[in-house]
């Protein structure tokens, strides 16, 4: 089990601030784009989630709870035996060891026809992950559409319900805002790893990206357009 707290530099008990503060300056010094050390992506990687688990108050409450489990069981090994301790896995993580599994068929093509094949493929698979991310910012944009359309009448028939619609419209724009901007900062992270692992030039890997995400708008939109026109 990866020591979280090793990673960023940090005791058991550090703060959201302390934590902040550490992963900024170590993000930082092993981005891939500012550190030419070949073993910089795979640290900024590594901190990158060691930050998005403790950063998190549930998660690390449950990152914290494994590690005790384990350093306990190691103490009680003697009585424990049979029992299998659980490992703890962020969904980063679990994505992570599957993209460089899968980077290994890419590393071992020789044809380069299939290389950009499964280049493409990755690309698709990062790019569908935000599918419902990209349906859900279309639903309440529609939802948002239709109450805008209404706050004239809803002033008219009574101020407290027009400022009610206006203060649930003000709701929709933030969780739009806020899905979008968990959109782009994931999409970030997955490309930095898909350019660690697959050990491609940014130019190649901006191509990919395009295209990948164009193919999956293109389906959602002919998806849309067969089911609600």
């Amino acid at each position: 089990m990866k020591d979280y707290y090793l990673l960023l530099g940090l005791e058991r008990g550090a703060t959201k601030a302390e934590i902040k503060k550490n992963y900024r300056l170590l993000a930082k010094e092993f981005h891939p784009d500012k550190n030419s050390d070949p073993d910089a992506g795979k640290k900024f990687i590594a901190v990158t989630e060691a930050y998005e688990v403790l950063s998190n108050k549930k998660s690390r409450a449950l990152y914290d709870l494994v590690r005790w489990e384990q350093q306990n069981r190691k103490k009680q090994s003697a009585r424990s035996t049979t029992v299998a301790p659980r490992s703890f896995q962020s969904t980063r993580a679990r994505r992570k060891k599957s993209q460089q599994q899968r980077s290994t068929y890419y590393h071992q093509e020789k044809s380069g026809v299939f290389r950009s094949i499964n280049l493409l493929q990755e690309g698709l698979i990062i790019s569908s992950r935000y599918v419902l991310h990209v349906f859900g910012i279309t639903l309440f944009s529609v939802i948002l559409y239709s109450v805008v359309s209404q706050l004239p009448g809803a002033f008219e028939m009574a101020l407290f319900r027009g400022i009610l619609l206006s203060l649930f419209c003000l709701g929709i724009v933030y969780g739009i805002f806020k899905t979008l901007t968990h959109v782009v900062t994931e999409y970030r992270k997955d490309v930095v790893e898909f350019s660690v692992f697959y050990k491609i030039s940014s130019k190649k890997l901006g191509a990919v990206s395009f295209v990948s995400v164009c193919l999956v708008l293109a389906v959602y939109v002919v998806v849309l357009l067969k089911f609600f026109i």
